[in-house]
Parts: C-alpha cells; structure tokens; sequence
C-alpha cells in the first residue's frame, strides 16, 4: 500500500510550529508495511489543498491529512476532503450531542462555529476523539483509496492513530504485512564521503538490504534496511551485509541502532575495568557531561 502525507496549517509553512506529526506517522506506518513516498505541507487555502488532495489521490492508496479540523473558518480540511471526493457533507446529531455533552461537563457553552465540527461527509466513518473536539474521518475515495483526516494537535492525533487508525490498516493488510525493519550502524572517525567510497561496489548493486548514509554532527551513520514479516527475519536478512561493512569499517564503528558514543564510550570502560578523568577549560565541563548523563556512569 502506498500511502501520501498532507498537513494543513499556514503555521507549519511559515515554521512557527515544528511539524512533528510527519515523523511520527511515517514511523508507525512503516512498522504496518505501509510506504509513504510523499510528504506535502500546504497552507490554509482551500484551492490548494483540493488541489494536493487530489493529486495525492492520483497516484497513492491512502491519503492521511492532519490539521484543519478545528471550528473557525480557516479550518478547511474536512470540506476539501469533502468536496474532492464527491461526498456532500451532512450533519451528525449523534455528533452534536456528544460535543454538546463536552461543552456542558466543562460549564461552557458551545459556540454556534463548532457545529462545523458535527460535519461528515456522506459515507465516512467517525473517529471519536477523546482528547478534544474535532473527530477524525475515515472517508472513502475511487476504487478501495481512502482519505483519513487527523487532528493536528499530536495529543490527539496519536491515540486516535493507535486506537483506530493502525488496526485498520493492520486489517487492511490482510495478516501479517511486511514491515520496515533496520539497522543502524554508527561511525566515528571517518567522513561521509569516504565511507561511502569503500562501500561503493555494495551500495551500486543493492536491492534487499538497502544501504543508506547519513552525516551527521562529527559522526556518520549507515540505515541498513529490509521489509520482513518480523524483526528476527529481517535481522537475519541484514546480518551477511552487516558482517561484511563491519569487516571494512569495523575500526571505526563505535555502535549500533540507538546507542551513542558516550554509551559506546561509558560501556568499554566498564567492561575493562577502567575509569575517566577529565579536564576542561573552553569546553566548560561538556565532555564531563555527555559522560555522566549515561546512566550507570559512576562505574567509572
């Protein structure tokens, strides 16, 4: 299943809010085997959302869209869905009522704008959110595509994602999907570019593991990646092609998947039996700190 991200809201384009969402929803979408090959972030504009909505559903089976459900009229997202997939919109007493409940248990009144809210195209399916008051919808599109509509506060758009939205596509998946599984190999010592000069005769002919590097703050990491039915099948897939990096490079490699070199440093030590003493002056006593906060660090 191919899937599109779009998030709604001028605030992310303009980077006034950090869009945290995109990370977290492409993360649990790789574990249910689902690929996102697209990302768009488009402002409070309803010509140019239907616009990325229907180009999303051009070329992807599942479009997830977070942000735009709020009350006020720049909350455009659920009649841009609406309208590009054919769906008129209808008012859902059931809906109303609850939200009319939510007001009342918290001794305010509803504004007359959060109807919009009660809104539904013909045909969805409701996800309830517990942690404010724009439900989600699941909204059918051309052929078996469907659009999801999220809340933009990740409050609220995690758990209705786990409770409603991942046993979906987990059923959809029809059993066990393929997921992402990776390793990440961590250097020290070594440029990106030269790295990646040793390993140019694997990476020209990889398919199943890729290889992937990243450069990062005086380091540089390797995403060995592969799709299995389970973390012990695709280890095992990664594990020749890992063995053979490692036997290249093994003297610069100092970890693994989420160990840091302070972790990397703080367990060689302990594992000889030694210990560390700094000396600082224009660091200020930042080497002593990346040390100690590694828990367990007072062995040495």
């Amino acid at each position: 299943m191919i899937a599109e991200l779009v998030f709604v809201g001028t605030e992310l384009l303009l980077g006034e809010i950090l869009n945290t969402n995109a990370q977290y929803l492409s993360r649990q979408l790789a574990q249910l085997g689902v690929d996102v090959y697209h990302q768009v972030v488009v402002g409070d504009n309803a010509a140019r959302l239907r616009a990325v909505l229907s180009q999303a559903l051009s070329r992807s089976d599942l479009v997830i869209a977070s942000g735009g459900l709020g009350p006020t009229d720049d909350d455009i997202t659920r009649e841009g869905a609406a309208e590009v997939t054919g769906r008129p919109l209808e008012l859902d007493p059931q809906l109303l009522a609850q939200l009319e409940i939510w007001f009342a248990r918290r001794g305010r009144r509803m504004a007359e704008n959060n109807r919009r809210q009660c809104m539904v195209p013909r045909g969805a399916r409701v996800l309830p959110n517990d942690r404010g008051t724009a439900p989600g919808l699941m909204i059918p599109a051309d052929g078996d595509k469907v659009v999801i509509l999220l809340p933009g506060p990740p409050g609220e758009l995690r758990p209705m994602f786990e409770a409603h939205v991942a046993p979906y596509l987990a059923a959809r998946s029809g059993g066990r999907p393929l997921r992402l599984v990776t390793r990440t190999l961590r250097f020290v010592g070594i440029g990106e570019s030269a790295l990646a000069d040793g390993l140019r005769d694997l990476m020209a002919t990889q398919t199943d593991p890729t290889i992937a590097p990243y450069a990062k703050v005086a380091e540089v990491h390797l995403r060995l990646a592969t799709r299995a039915a389970d973390e012990a099948e695709g280890y095992a897939r990664i594990a020749p092609l890992e063995a053979e990096i490692r036997s290249r490079f093994g003297r610069f490699l100092y970890g693994s998947d989420e160990e840091t070199l302070p972790q990397a440093v703080g367990r060689l030590l302990a594992e000889r039996g030694m210990t560390l003493s700094t000396a600082e002056s224009c660091t200020g006593g930042l080497v002593a700190k990346w040390i100690t906060d590694v828990p367990g660090s007072s062995r040495y």
